[in-house]
């Protein structure tokens, strides 16, 4: 794997939406280049941080309704 194909699995990667293949394969890259690695942990970094500032929360539950009766209107 060369830097380019870990850019292009890179969001895949951060969002644990790899296979176990694409996954050993991406941090088997990380573990030989320093600059992606660099950038993957920033960019963690900055993820981690955000998902303590805006947990995530579960929509009204009455908004699916919400939704399919407006499309139906239209």
């Amino acid at each position: 794997m060369n830097c380019t194909d870990f850019l292009d699995l890179f969001s895949s990667y951060l969002d644990d939406q790899l296979e176990e293949q694409q996954r050993a394969e991406v941090e088997a890259h990380l573990a030989n280049c320093s600059e992606c690695s660099r950038e993957a942990t920033d960019w963690q970094t900055c993820l981690d941080g955000l998902r303590k500032t805006f947990p995530e929360q579960a929509p009204p539950a009455e908004l699916w309704e919400k939704i399919q009766a407006a499309v139906e209107a239209q």
